[in-house]
């Protein structure tokens, strides 16, 4: 997920030049909020109600398209946007590509959880 906002904002928009703090700053606050981000699909991933109830593809793309709505509001509320000038446009693509970010993130999370389940070892009953 980090990867894919680094390439979007920095190469894609070059949004990285007009940013008013110290770069380094922006960086490790933003592998913060992005490590929130990974910790929350985690734990939606691991609900009963998502894990049983939903068909994994849906799960995915549900948890992502949550995390994505969320992470994306919140960022405009708490302007901290970096686009000044918000057109409904705008908004809509920018949105768009939150929650592709965040869907990206869910089934690399759901893929690596289940690669590691099938080569761990079971534990012994007693």
């Amino acid at each position: 997920m980090y990867l894919l906002f680094y390439f979007w904002h920095g190469s894609v928009l070059n949004d990285f030049i007009r940013l008013e703090i110290n770069l380094n700053l922006f960086y490790f606050l933003t592998a913060v909020v992005y490590f929130i981000l990974g910790l929350i699909i985690m734990f939606l991933h691991r609900l009963d109600f998502f894990k049983y109830q939903i068909p994994t593809i849906f799960r995915i793309v549900l948890i992502g398209i949550i995390v994505g709505f969320g992470g994306y509001a919140l960022s405009i509320v708490l302007p901290v946007s970096v686009e000044r000038t918000l057109n409904f446009k705008y908004v809509l693509f920018d949105l768009f590509w939150q929650i592709t970010e965040e869907t990206v993130g869910s089934a690399v999370f759901y893929l690596s959880y289940r690669l590691l389940s099938y080569f761990s070892v079971p534990e012994f009953e007693e």
